[in-house]
């Protein structure tokens, strides 16, 4: 380990021990970073349909069915155990006690595990159905091990709301924005009935893209307020609620290793684990816009050979490789919402003795969207995939509210829309 990843765990370790004495206020922004043993984490509302596991972690307040799983790789198996924390809208843990918005006690065993069958690599699959929470908001899962919750595994996000404002999405399909390479999101918030006397220091937004907190836009401020309907509109024209637009995913179907779909090159089989050979890549950032169905960045674990992939999925090398004509001169990673847009040293594009530029990461089988992209590609666009207005994407308006006794942030109005969907 360099001193750099040194000094950053160290980071998240003082993070976590002062969210742990039950200081209120922290930001909790740095602690997502999973253990380097824990793998494939979903965490997402369940539905019962086909794929699933790509819905958001965002659940009604009325039908909280939200779910997460994991793969834990550890030689030794661990006993595990959760933890729920109420945050404001941008991810601080609020004032509310433990008794304030769980009717139980703020421990959980997670007991529902099956080890895996005739894997390379062996691992103990884990799913927990999130207990419900009795106030609509901003909430992280905190996995740990043993009961010590200093033995920190992973932490994930999720959202519970509660529809009492009303929120409309006044883009149309196919109109996202006045610009080349970015979307631009308007939308109205309507408060009717809620008795909020300074709306515009009480009410706060976030839009999110595509699943992803890294580029979430905060602070907006209304266009407009009419307080004699009790609406706020959203409408920009100078970028403010603007994202880089994208390109569609990138795409490999390793979800069979003995007929391998598309984009895979090939597989070695001469060692074990397994060695996926994803096809070569190029940069698009000169290319038209060609469109075509994605995953917005999303992978789904499964295993087409043998079936009940939660438990018989391989872990794998999966080898990325692009030609390195073209390319900007910054650090080039890989990744999308499987590798939570890190930029870890294992994420980083690195020369291979081919020439191209090669990253090894483990993962699971199954299908896997994917991007390359650099440290500034998300605020001043991406050279490598290009940025186009047509690009199909997901956002997510979330509306909270300041609670006038508590001081804590209810999340009161949430609308999930394609932006361009096909």
């Amino acid at each position: 380990m360099n001193i750099v990843d040194l000094l950053r765990k160290s980071s998240l370790v003082i993070i976590l021990l002062m969210l742990l004495s039950e200081v209120q206020g922290q930001p909790l922004n740095g602690i997502e970073i999973p253990d380097g043993k824990i793998k494939s984490i979903m965490i997402y509302q369940e539905t019962g349909g086909p794929y699933q596991e790509m819905q958001s972690p965002a659940a009604p307040l009325e039908e909280q069915r939200l779910v997460v799983e994991f793969d834990d790789l550890r030689e030794n198996s661990e006993t595990y155990y959760a933890k729920i924390l109420h945050c404001d809208h941008r991810w601080s843990r609020s004032r509310l006690r433990d008794l304030d918005f769980l009717a139980v006690y703020n421990e959980f065993n997670l007991n529902d595990f099956a080890f895996s069958n005739d894997t390379h690599i062996p691992y103990v699959h884990f799913r927990f159905p999130i207990p419900e929470v009795k106030l609509p908001g901003n909430y992280i899962l905190l996995v740990y091990r043993d009961g010590d919750l200093k033995n920190l595994a992973f932490s994930r996000r999720f959202m519970v709301f509660s529809n009492q404002m009303m929120v409309a999405p006044m883009n149309r399909p196919g109109q996202g924005t006045l610009y080349r390479n970015l979307q631009e999101i308007n939308f109205s918030v309507s408060y009717a009935g809620l008795n909020i006397p300074d709306p515009t220091a009480n009410i706060f937004v976030v839009v999110r893209q595509n699943n992803r907190w890294d580029n979430a836009l905060y602070g907006l401020t209304p266009s407009r307020t009419d307080t004699y309907r009790e609406n706020l509109e959203f409408q920009f024209f100078d970028q403010r609620s603007a994202f880089r637009a994208g390109n569609e995913f990138r795409f490999v179907d390793f979800s069979s290793l003995n007929f391998p779909g598309r984009n895979t090159g090939y597989v070695d089989k001469s060692k074990k684990p397994f060695h996926v050979f994803v096809g070569l890549d190029r940069t698009r950032g000169s290319e038209a816009y060609a469109q075509f169905g994605d995953l917005n960045g999303n992978f789904i674990a499964g295993n087409r050979d043998f079936g009940n992939g939660a438990v018989t999925g391989q872990y794998v090398y999966v080898h990325f490789k692009m030609e390195q004509t073209g390319l900007p001169d910054d650090a080039i990673y890989v990744g999308g919402n499987w590798s939570d847009w890190s930029t870890a040293e294992g994420y980083r594009m690195k020369p291979a003795a081919d020439g191209t530029l090669e990253a090894m990461v483990l993962l699971k089988q199954g299908y896997y969207d994917y991007c390359y992209f650099t440290q500034q590609s998300f605020k001043s666009g991406n050279p490598i995939e290009g940025d186009h207005s047509m690009t199909e994407n997901s956002y997510e308006i979330l509306v909270y509210n300041r609670n006038f006794q508590s001081g804590a942030e209810m999340l009161m109005g949430y609308s999930r829309f394609s932006l361009n969907g096909r």
